[in-house]
C-alpha cells in the first residue's frame, strides 16, 4: 500500500501513458549518465531521479538529446524514455523527456487496479484514485487536456499517454498500453 501511495502523477490515471529512465540508475552511455543527475524537483536539483515521487507528470518537452529536452519554463526533471516496456516501440531510439515537477498527480489508489482487453487486443487498465487526489486529478487533466503525460514509477517513465478528457470522478482508464508496459504498471500498482 505504501508503494501505491508514493506512485505519483496521472498519465495512466488520466487516460493515456508514457515511458522513461532505467530503474537501476545504470547509465547506458555518457549522455544517459549526464541525464541521471539532472532531476529537478520544485526548483531544487535532485541527486537521483529515483527520488522523484511516483505519479503522473505533464510532459514539457521531448528530444533526442538532453539539451533538446531541457526547458527553462518550470521546475522539471529530464528522464530517459527508453521504451523497454513497449512491445510496439522497442526499435525506436531512446528519447529525453522533460517532466513538470511543480504540478503532478500522486498515484494513490482507492482499490486494486483492473486490467481488461479491448477488441483489438490492447490492455486497458482501470484505476480509481483515493478521494484526497480526485480534485487534483480533475485539475491536472483539465490543465493538460490533449497534452502528453508520463507515468513515473521508481524514477522511471513506464508509459506516456495523451490526456483525452477531463477526469472528474477519480476513475481513469489507461489505454493503448502495450502488454509489457501495462503488465509492469499493474505489478507496480499492486505491490
Amino acid at each position: 500500500m505504501k508503494r501505491l501511495e508514493s506512485w505519483l502523477a496521472t498519465t495512466a490515471l488520466l487516460a493515456t501513458v508514457a515511458v522513461g529512465a532505467p530503474m537501476n540508475g545504470t547509465p547506458r552511455n555518457n549522455e544517459n549518465a549526464d541525464l541521471q543527475g539532472s532531476a529537478q524537483s520544485a526548483g531544487r536539483l535532485a541527486a537521483d531521479p529515483r527520488s522523484l515521487a511516483n505519479g503522473v507528470y505533464a510532459v514539457l518537452r521531448e528530444g533526442l538529446t538532453r539539451a533538446e529536452a531541457q526547458t527553462e519554463k518550470r521546475p522539471h526533471v529530464v528522464l530517459v524514455y527508453d521504451r523497454k516496456y513497449s512491445d510496439a516501440d522497442k526499435d525506436r531510439p531512446p528519447e529525453y523527456v522533460a517532466l513538470d515537477t511543480s504540478f503532478f498527480v500522486p498515484l494513490v489508489l482507492a482499490g486494486q487496479p483492473d486490467a481488461q482487453r479491448d477488441d483489438q487486443g490492447w490492455t486497458l487498465l482501470n484505476i480509481t484514485l483515493a478521494r484526497q487526489h480526485v480534485k487534483t486529478l480533475e485539475d491536472f487533466t483539465r490543465a493538460h487536456l490533449d497534452g502528453r503525460i508520463a507515468i513515473v514509477i521508481d524514477g522511471e517513465i513506464i508509459t506516456m499517454h495523451k490526456v483525452r478528457s477531463v477526469i472528474k470522478d477519480g476513475k481513469a482508464q489507461i489505454t493503448r498500453c502495450s502488454d509489457d508496459a501495462c503488465r509492469t504498471l499493474l505489478l507496480k500498482l499492486t505491490e
